[in-house]
């Protein structure tokens, strides 16, 4: 929902941080998560907490379709597509929906996401478990991306926290 964006942005700021040149991270330097590879044309070095969230606004939360899916389907399916790719984010919210996960964004995914979010509590936990076996699966094929499986866990345990409580820590 479009008055979820506020909160979404506000978490998608907390768990990506700040400037962060790992040389083990594929994406380069990034800067509250945006980062070189994905954005060549932007200085990230410089760029500002409004700069990134028009990115994410724009790149993830709209083009996602979350402005259209109910709470707390929408900020999930924006943090994992940050995170894991827009394709990734909406088939985990098909499979929670019991649907073919085709990765689209179509009538038929946005019409299970409310019938999911009548149960939000269930919704948040089924969908979490498919992104969590998402990273251990990631790390069986990729064994190089081993060394970030703990921190993509403590960001789905943070933002199952903060949908249920809406406490950062």
């Amino acid at each position: 929902m479009e008055n979820s964006w506020p909160a979404a942005s506000q978490f998608i700021i907390f768990v990506e941080g700040g400037l962060v040149n790992n040389p083990a991270d594929p994406g380069k330097i990034t800067n509250y998560g945006i980062s070189q590879r994905s954005y060549p044309d932007v200085d990230i070095a410089n760029l500002t907490v409004d700069s990134a969230l028009d990115i994410y606004r724009r790149d993830y939360w709209l083009k996602n379709s979350c402005d259209q899916l109910p709470y707390p389907l929408d900020i999930l399916v924006f943090d994992t597509a940050v995170n894991n790719g827009a394709s990734e984010a909406i088939k985990f919210l098909q499979r929670t929906g019991g649907i073919t996960d085709d990765g689209v964004m179509g009538d038929q995914t946005k019409q299970a996401a409310v019938n999911i979010a009548q149960r939000p509590h269930l919704a948040i936990v089924t969908y979490l478990s498919y992104r969590e076996k998402f990273y251990a699966d990631l790390e069986v094929s990729n064994p190089t991306e081993a060394q970030f499986e703990r921190g993509w866990l403590m960001r789905a345990l943070r933002l199952l926290r903060f949908l249920l409580t809406g406490e950062l820590e």
